[in-house]
């Protein structure tokens, strides 16, 4: 019943006019994704995600106090603690996987 209620909508509101806009959205999104690839933006996010994934690895516990990590160490709750030495050892790995 309720699939039928879904397509009966959906055959409503299929207008000409929405059929072109959405037609029109569809070339936009997809010429937009295939310059984003030519462009070398993906193998940038990847590499990106490398940086972050290297810098979470890093973020092991630190016995010194002095530091910004000694200071990370200090934050009470474990997941914020971990979400900030993170966050300070991923500009740390970023220049050696963005430029490989």
């Amino acid at each position: 019943m309720e699939s039928l209620a879904v397509v009966r909508a959906l055959n409503d509101s299929l207008t000409p006019n929405r059929v072109e806009r959405v037609v029109t959205m569809m070339w936009i999104v997809g010429t937009g994704l295939d310059d984003a690839l030519d462009s070398g933006l993906l193998d940038w996010g990847i590499r990106m995600g490398d940086a972050f994934a290297a810098g979470k690895a890093e973020a092991h516990p630190d016995t010194s106090r002095r530091t910004a990590t000694g200071r990370a160490r200090n934050i009470k709750p474990p997941q914020l603690r971990r979400s900030a030495k993170v966050m300070m050892a991923f500009p740390r790995n970023l220049p050696t996987r963005i430029n490989p």
